[in-house]
């Protein structure tokens, strides 16, 4: 009986231990099952993040414009962007692209904002190729073409750069009316350059337009403001009386205002 006391003691300190095994067993089963169901729960957001984005493509757009083409992670964002739709991640990844040199890669993802209608992409694909093609002696008759084709699309689409390169257009082939039409619609967008040319022809009564001297520097004054000194000095001139004609006024079509 001598021996009772310590094995009653080894017993209580075996049961001690199990007791101890068991609960520890308890905490990682609770503790993986926790992690289990963050994880399915992560799982069916991002789930349903991309059902969303499938059937509702300003998701695309939502995550294009939250994501940075700058970190890695960014960039992963806005792949998954682009093949969503986005006409926004599509573009900065060719800027991405363009920036490191990689034309080819920009010019693709560019084209796929161009194709689903994105004006800026339009305009861009009429940068790319006239700078990346014709500035490279590549002016051949088909890319010439894509050139006009690319800024049609665009200055049809809104973007006031390619509006007034299409009135240069225009008024090379002789469209005077279209011509005004499209620089009309750039300087309402407050496209300096446009405000500046729309004020010459305001100023001279160019084409069918009547002459108006107050519309003329009101033109001008409005793109000196912005800081163009084309427009400053056809203001400066203006005011001190100094005549502008009509042959100084006509539009020279030149791709380098692209």
């Amino acid at each position: 009986m001598a021996f009772d006391a310590p094995n009653a003691q080894a017993s209580k300190q075996l049961g001690d231990i199990l007791d101890n095994l068991h609960t520890q067993k308890q905490q990682e089963q609770e503790a993986s099952d926790r992690l289990r169901n963050v994880a399915i729960g992560i799982g069916a957001v991002v789930a349903g993040i991309g059902a969303v984005a499938l059937f509702h493509e300003p998701m695309g757009e939502k995550i294009a414009a939250m994501a940075s083409e700058e970190t890695l992670f960014g960039r992963a964002g806005l792949r998954t962007a682009d093949v969503l739709g986005s006409n926004t991640a599509s573009l900065k990844l060719g800027s991405y692209f363009h920036d490191m040199g990689e034309l080819g890669k920009e010019e693709n993802f560019v084209l796929k904002a161009a194709n689903r209608g994105s004006a800026d992409a339009q305009y861009r694909m009429s940068e790319i190729v006239l700078h990346q093609k014709i500035g490279f002696s590549q002016g051949t008759p088909e890319n010439w073409n894509r050139f006009y084709n690319w800024t049609e699309k665009a200055a049809v689409g809104g973007n006031p750069r390619a509006q007034l390169n299409y009135a240069y257009r225009l008024d090379s082939l002789g469209d005077d009316q279209s011509a005004i039409k499209f620089l009309h619609y750039a300087a309402d967008a407050k496209y300096v350059p446009a405000m500046t040319e729309l004020g010459k022809a305001y100023e001279t009564g160019a084409s069918f337009l009547s002459k108006d001297e107050t519309m003329a520097e009101q033109l001008y004054r409005g793109a000196a403001q912005e800081g163009y000194a084309p427009a400053q000095t056809h203001l400066d001139r203006l005011l001190r009386g100094e005549p502008l004609t009509a042959e100084d006024w006509k539009f020279t079509y030149s791709p380098e205002h692209a």
